[in-house]
């Protein structure tokens, strides 16, 4: 199914499958001697069929459309290797360009790596493999490595008649990119700013201060002139500015919460400061979690001990070769107005 924004603008609309995020926008901008597709969907039957339909409605030819990649989750990035042909040059920024390429060529000690994170936080063992098993960002990667032409900041990427501006926006993930087109003043915000759920925001053993460069992108986007904001999932109808605040006022929120968690409950650990924050999810409880969901939770949890712990609000220590975090002697509920109004 495709959806026509401008006369060369459309969306493709990917079902993700079994998936809370529901649906990938996959976006064709159409030129006179390139196209650009920006992200593609999971490497998963269901999201290649759709995504084939949409080219083919839109009588797309491959060998003339480059690809750019926001970032490189699994839901954005795993059909490029599939669907571009020797002639499509693949946009993505270095940063997540080269955790890509080490995530797939080096699969068993990447998820060694963050899994010994995860248990390092108090995740059970035994919940990691129930993961391992699930989760969507292991299991529907790209079939294969695929080169990248790297951009950066500031770049310019020409699609007919349309400047494309390369924007760093680092937190969601790494290297995650947004495009902007200056005329008509349209944002394409991959994953950084979406309007009907909250980006997730996690621990990554390249980037702990993920919270921090997050809220920093968000600050430097509010400076852009938008009036169209084309988000990577579902509705992407909003009031740019209005949802940047509102995103800032969630994690201000988020801090403070957790920081009361702590505060009530000493030496609990990354895990357990998860399992008594509020998740907007159908579950009865924390053992009912999806375990993928109850993953993505904890790595949330821990972006905003990260936060905390760096700025002194809390203190991070070992208990039995398990990191859990107490309130810090000179913490005041002063210090919630100085996260609140962040």
């Amino acid at each position: 199914m495709i959806e026509k924004i401008r006369s060369d603008i459309y969306r493709i609309l990917v079902e993700l499958p079994q998936s809370p995020l529901r649906i990938l926008n996959s976006y064709v901008i159409l030129g006179k001697d390139r196209n650009l597709m920006i992200d593609t969907g999971f490497n998963q039957p269901e999201c290649l069929k759709a995504l084939r339909e949409g080219i083919a409605e839109l009588n797309l030819d491959m060998h003339k459309t480059d690809i750019f990649v926001t970032h490189f989750h699994a839901d954005h990035s795993g059909l490029v290797a599939t669907i571009k042909s020797p002639e499509s040059q693949i946009y993505m920024s270095s940063t997540d360009s080269e955790y890509l390429e080490f995530s797939l060529q080096s699969a068993k000690e990447h998820w060694r790596i963050i899994e010994q994170l995860y248990a390092d936080e108090g995740y059970p063992e035994e919940e990691l493999i129930k993961v391992g098993l699930r989760n969507p960002a292991r299991k529907f990667v790209a079939e294969k490595y695929f080169e990248c032409n790297v951009v950066n900041h500031g770049d310019i990427i020409a699609i007919g008649d349309r400047k494309l501006e390369c924007v760093s926006t680092s937190g969601h993930t790494p290297g995650h990119m947004c495009l902007y087109e200056k005329n008509e003043k349209i944002m394409f915000t991959g994953d950084h700013i979406l309007f009907d759920i909250t980006p997730n925001i996690t621990t990554w053993r390249t980037m702990p201060e993920a919270l921090e460069k997050y809220l920093d992108s968000l600050k430097k986007v509010m400076n852009y002139d938008v009036d169209m904001t084309l988000t990577g999932h579902r509705e992407n109808q909003g009031d740019f500015k209005k949802r940047i605040k509102e995103l800032l006022k969630h994690h201000a929120e988020r801090l403070e919460s957790v920081c009361h968690i702590i505060q009530d409950n000493p030496n609990l650990n990354g895990y357990e400061v998860a399992s008594k924050m509020e998740w907007s999810i159908r579950a009865k409880n924390w053992e009912d979690f999806p375990p993928t969901q109850k993953w993505f939770a904890v790595g949330e949890a821990l972006s905003h001990l990260n936060y905390l712990a760096d700025r002194g609000k809390i203190r991070k220590k070992i208990t039995d070769g398990i990191y859990t975090y107490e309130i810090a002697d000179t913490f005041s509920e002063s210090d919630f107005n100085e996260i609140v109004n962040m």
